[in-house]
């Protein structure tokens, strides 16, 4: 109304102004104003109420229009709500399908692990089964052959074999084999020396280091290696020793003497055995190359007349995981010996952790002997946590003697070259007559572990 009023004025105004210019008259002046201040009020008004309408039409259309928006954003949030839900529940589904295919595949697993185990022990089975029926065979085809061995003495086959071997004896060097053992007797003080620690370090790739062991310590070891072997003869352990083929491994066997004392075993009371395949393993095992040789071509030959093959391996028992190398020669041996190599281990807890190893390893019927001297207080420890620790298995038979039950002998009639020569009997060059303090323990195996 006030801008009805604005406009009806301002009309009024110029319509007059206009009137007293053209006309010259206050009068017409006046009426021609107040007819254009109707004509524009009537315009104004007419103006007015169009626009209001057109304003309230498009007010109108515009209110619809967000009415019609708002119901379309409330349906989309219902769509997207159900969206949301039907995610939700899909990603639920989902973990729930993967927790239980995880299930699933940790189940496969344990089934898979299981089932190698199974097979593990089946093979181990089937192949006990196997040789089984083989020595089944050969006790009923196979006479045992008594042979006459020609005795001269485990001394003389040591002579003899360094007199013949160039790398011990050269004749241009010493003349004569006297001059030859004269010349071993500051070796064999210092080696005497160096037993007398309790932990043994000595560089047995000197020829003159390996002379002195062959004389004074070889004949010892090799005859306390037969009494032992048949003191478990007796005991019935070696029932497994059926075929005519033997595979045995010695661990830090050096030159061998073990395979002395088995190999007479095996002359006197296993005489269907015709091959000895004897796998040596020793930390030093290309130094004593000629020791064995001797072993070889002199000495076994004194004793048994059957076909010896001799694998001589590096392997450090203090080295971790050490055994698992051999893990298939493992499997085809039936006798695992260990003597007088406990005193040079300078990692008892991992020698124990490859000896625990080598007990899940072995077959069904199958012998582990360690055999060591009294005189080191670590031989002691090892033997007895080695007992202890197999003590609380099921799976093998324990045989162990006290040491002081034992009377091991030391081996007999010294030749008087060497007495003359070389073990005088001056200070340290005694040589040994006392009995041999030992102790050894036999471990069989009467269980596969499941």
């Amino acid at each position: 109304m006030q801008y009805l009023f604005v406009l009806g004025t301002l009309s009024f105004s110029i319509a007059f102004t206009l009137g007293i210019v053209v006309e010259k008259n206050v009068t017409k002046s006046a009426a021609i104003a107040s007819i254009a201040t109707i004509s524009t009020l009537s315009s104004a008004f007419v103006f007015r109420k169009k626009s209001e309408r057109e304003l309230k039409n498009i007010h109108t259309e515009n209110l619809k229009s967000l009415e019609n928006q708002i119901s379309n954003l409330k349906n989309q949030k219902r769509s997207l709500g159900k969206v949301i839900d039907s995610k939700s529940q899909l990603n639920i589904t989902l973990e729930e399908e993967y927790n239980s295919i995880l299930r699933q595949v940790n189940q496969l697993k344990e089934e898979i692990k299981s089932l190698n185990t199974q097979r593990e022990n089946l093979q181990a089975v089937i192949f006990y089964l196997e040789n089984q029926e083989i020595e089944i065979t050969q006790k009923i085809t196979v006479k045992p052959e008594v042979r006459q061995i020609k005795k001269t003495g485990l001394y003389n086959c040591i002579l003899a074999g360094l007199e013949n071997s160039i790398d011990f004896y050269n004749k241009e060097n010493h003349q004569t084999f006297e001059n030859y053992l004269q010349s071993l007797q500051k070796t064999a003080e210092e080696l005497w020396n160096s037993y007398r620690s309790n932990q043994v370090k000595v560089n047995y790739s000197d020829a003159s280091v390996q002379a002195v062991y062959l004389i004074r310590y070889y004949p010892h070891y090799a005859y306390m290696n037969f009494q032992i072997l048949e003191i478990i003869h007796n005991q019935n352990i070696f029932q497994n020793l059926t075929n005519e083929t033997l595979e045995v491994c010695l661990f830090g066997g050096g030159p061998c003497p073990e395979i002395v004392g088995l190999s007479k075993l095996l002359s006197e009371q296993y005489q269907h055995i015709k091959k000895l395949i004897v796998n040596v393993y020793d930390i030093a095992s290309e130094e004593w190359t000629l020791s064995r040789n001797i072993t070889k071509k002199f000495i076994i030959p004194e004793y048994w007349s059957g076909d010896l093959k001799l694998n001589n391996n590096y392997l450090d028992l203090c080295e971790s995981n050490s055994l698992h190398s051999i893990k298939t020669i493992i499997k085809k041996s039936k006798l695992f010996i260990f003597q007088n190599c406990l005193n040079e281990i300078y990692n008892i807890s991992t020698v124990q952790k490859n000896i625990d190893f080598l007990l899940n390893e072995i077959l069904l019927d199958r012998v582990i002997i360690i055999i060591d001297l009294c005189n080191y207080r670590q031989n002691a420890t090892i033997i007895d946590r080695l007992e202890e620790q197999v003590s609380n298995r099921d799976d093998f038979e324990i045989y162990r003697p006290r040491y002081q039950d034992l009377k091991i002998k030391a081996y007999p009639s010294i030749p008087t070259i060497i007495k003359e020569n070389l073990l005088s009997g001056k200070d340290k060059l005694i040589p040994r007559s006392k009995d041999i303090d030992c102790s050894f323990i036999t471990l069989h195996k009467i269980k596969l572990k499941g």
